[in-house]
């Protein structure tokens, strides 16, 4: 990654000292243009000076009458009182040089400026495009990783179910394991597929938020048999679309109980037209990491329902989600 924005970096070094050394030479010529030009203007007025008063002879930068090698250019014009004869007014090097390196400093100062910024602009911009790249990558990789530990998970429960069916010692509860299984991958798998999709039509309507909380957490029963559970769930309605809010409180519950150590704990409050549900557990590892992937597909789903999902890790694991609500 850093190679690549190195590499970015030199071709525009390359680029823009390429264009700013042929404007350079361009604008060197147009300068030096100009310059004679105005020092030929000046020149003039002095010969005219020395024309209305012969004993002018100049001042510090141009002198009438004096051919010293050191002047940066002479202009000869013609002596009217003498057809043959030639009025000379000498520049000095110094003042001519004064004219051409001035404009020529304000030009070189604003091109490294403007060279800056660009370079510093366009850092920011490629070490933001990259970075965005890189979180895609890990977004994905993330994702291929999530989906294929929910499938390893589902893979290992059905061998064990196999095993009972072959050998004969299958019973309703295996049946209903199979069932329950199943219907698990099912809810995993609908949040990555309602994420990857383009457009989704919504349909969104009042439902009874609490209601739905408990009969998700039936399918959990199996899953938090030695740990604690803690559900203060006061009846509260939702305005939002059943499949998104069923999937963002089933993947809420999934994680709070998959990583904690002895208790979950889910309350539901509301005010001010919004409904709150926290979800708290004793995480198993406290990383910083929370949830993951799990957390990346929630905020979206979460943003959709014009809902905010915020995640506060300290002695224990805290999500809060705000949801309009009455």
């Amino acid at each position: 990654m850093r190679i690549k924005k190195l590499k970015l970096l030199a071709y525009l070094f390359v680029t823009l000292l390429f264009t700013f050394g042929i404007m350079n030479f361009l604008l060197f010529y147009e300068v030096r243009n100009l310059v004679d030009e105005s020092l030929y203007r000046e020149a003039y007025a002095h010969y005219l000076a020395y024309i209305y008063n012969r004993n002018y002879k100049g001042d510090e930068h141009f002198s009438i009458q004096d051919n010293k090698g050191s002047a940066y250019r002479i202009f000869a014009f013609k002596d009217p009182s003498d057809p043959l004869k030639d009025v000379n007014v000498s520049v000095s090097k110094t003042y001519a040089q004064k004219l051409m390196n001035d404009p020529i400093k304000r030009i070189f100062i604003a091109e490294f400026l403007t060279i800056f910024s660009v370079i510093l602009v366009y850092q920011l911009v490629i070490d933001n495009f990259l970075r965005k790249i890189h979180e895609q990558e890990e977004w994905i990789k993330s994702l291929i990783v999530s989906i294929a530990h929910k499938l390893g998970n589902f893979l290992s429960v059905q061998k064990v179910n196999l095993s009972l069916l072959k050998s004969g010692r299958a019973d309703e509860n295996t049946i209903r394991r199979i069932e329950k299984s199943l219907s698990k991958l099912e809810k995993d798998m609908n949040l990555f597929l309602n994420i990857l999709k383009e457009e989704k039509h919504m349909k969104k309507e009042w439902i009874r938020a609490d209601r739905l909380l408990i009969g998700l957490l039936k399918d959990f029963e199996e899953d938090i048999t030695d740990k604690r559970l803690i559900a203060k769930l006061s009846e509260v309605y939702v305005y939002a679309d059943s499949m998104d809010l069923m999937d963002i409180f089933y993947n809420l519950i999934s994680n709070s109980i998959k990583h904690s150590k002895s208790f979950v704990h889910i309350r539901v409050c509301k005010s001010n037209g919004e409904a709150l549900f926290v979800f708290r557990n004793d995480m198993s590892s406290v990383s910083g990491v929370g949830m993951g992937i799990g957390n990346m597909l929630l905020s979206k789903v979460v943003d959709r329902q014009g809902g905010k999902l915020s995640v506060r890790i300290k002695n224990c694991y805290t999500a809060f989600l705000s949801l309009k609500g009455r």
